[in-house]
């Protein structure tokens, strides 16, 4: 089934639009050097204008374990964004019971198979920088 996440959201009126919208996720970027960054204090504030229906999600990018628990008891999910591992997320699983999201950069067929093995709750295929604009090839 699809699902509809809007992300990169830092500003009220951007949740206005997410509430007359009701995608399935919100996605607020906890990456500093991200243009779309939030502090976790501007999050906090905007997910508690965040209609119910809508889930939140925290997208980090190779963060310290400890900070992505902390942040993640305002948020609904966890994404990670960068070249967390296994272990990392063995260890996150310690510290959160949040739902994990593992994002995989996907260029070529081979990129697939970190993502078959992955022990997150969800996967997260980003195929927005195609070798040549194209799709890779079907494994």
């Amino acid at each position: 089934m699809t699902k509809i996440k809007l992300c990169g959201l830092t500003r009220t009126a951007d949740i206005e639009v997410a509430n007359k919208l009701l995608p399935d996720f919100v996605g607020f970027v906890f990456y500093e050097k991200s243009k779309r960054y939030i502090s976790p204090n501007d999050a906090a504030i905007l997910k508690n204008l965040l209609d119910k229906k809508i889930s939140s999600v925290g997208v980090f990018v190779n963060e310290k374990i400890e900070t992505v628990a902390e942040i993640a008891k305002i948020l609904d999910f966890i994404q990670l964004h960068g070249n967390e591992d296994e272990n990392y997320i063995s260890q996150l699983r310690n510290l959160t019971d949040k739902k994990i999201i593992q994002a995989f950069k996907i260029k070529t067929a081979e990129d697939l198979q970190p993502a078959k093995n992955s022990r997150a709750d969800f996967i997260l295929l980003d195929t927005s920088q195609f070798v040549n604009n194209q799709m890779p090839n079907s494994p």
